[in-house]
């Protein structure tokens, strides 16, 4: 069975003229780098979008450096360039092109924020074919954290904003009449 751990993208900070991970990110960084360790053939997945804010493709740049300062090689590491939308669903669409690469079952580990886990593996789970359903496992690896408490409110407006995303009305086990 082929692992892919997803590292959930949370902030970017700018200091010294220069884009890094900010505290939340980092936290999911280390703890995609503690399973990657746990896990010797696993490929972590930084896929987070490109930032209009910042300049950078979050992924690609900020996190693919955290991940190496955590101890990760960089050839374990996938991050694509993307434009797509700079949110979580945008991100589980493009792991989603490296789950559909992969022969067989997958393991998919989400490291994100405790408050964050729960839509982040639904947006993966809805994201997928239905043929990929079967093969693919999606595992929670929370980074527990209190220091950004106030984004709490914020994920339950994003679960109101991607209702249609979450609970799409063609993948519900109960037909209506």
């Amino acid at each position: 069975m082929r692992a892919l751990i997803w590292a959930v993208a949370a902030d970017l900070v700018r200091y010294h003229g220069k884009v890094h991970v900010g505290p939340e990110t980092a936290r999911a960084c280390k703890r995609a780098a503690e399973l990657a360790k746990e896990i010797p053939d696993a490929t972590v997945c930084a896929v987070a979008a490109y930032s209009t804010e910042y300049g950078v493709h979050m992924g690609a740049e900020p996190m693919q450096e955290a991940l190496k300062l955590f101890g990760i090689e960089p050839e374990r590491i996938w991050a694509p360039r993307n434009r797509r939308e700079f949110t979580t669903a945008g991100e589980a669409q493009m792991l989603l092109c490296c789950i559909l690469q992969q022969p067989g079952p997958v393991t998919v580990f989400v490291a994100c924020r405790w408050w964050h886990l729960p839509r982040a593996a639904r947006l993966l789970e809805q994201a997928l074919p239905d043929e990929s359903r079967g093969r693919t496992k999606i595992v929670a690896a929370p980074v527990w954290s209190w220091q950004f408490w106030w984004g709490i409110p914020y994920e339950a407006c994003a679960w109101i904003k991607h209702r249609r995303r979450l609970f799409p009305s063609h993948r519900t086990k109960f037909q209506r009449a």
